[in-house]
């Protein structure tokens, strides 16, 4: 006989295709606990003491400013010169 074995590698395709932006993510988050927010924020809880935590800090705000100003690039584009 042959031994079956689990599949360890998830495919999350499916998920990622239909909450790839904020409010459709915000959405499935308001649903599934009762909510209405408008808003999504991302908070970062440790258990323990953790020396990095100012340098992810740093990574998640140049990260979100970074997007925010594509945003407003694709928005409101500058005049070529």
């Amino acid at each position: 006989m042959t031994e079956l074995k689990a599949n360890r590698h998830y495919k999350d395709r499916v998920f990622r295709m239909i909450f790839n932006s904020r409010e459709k993510l915000l959405e499935l988050y308001n649903a599934m606990n009762g909510t209405d927010y408008e808003k999504l924020f991302l908070y970062e809880q440790q258990s323990s003491k953790n020396g990095n935590m100012p340098l992810r800090c740093l990574f998640y705000v140049s990260d979100s400013y970074s997007r925010m100003v594509r945003f407003v690039k694709k928005a409101a584009p500058c005049a070529s010169i």
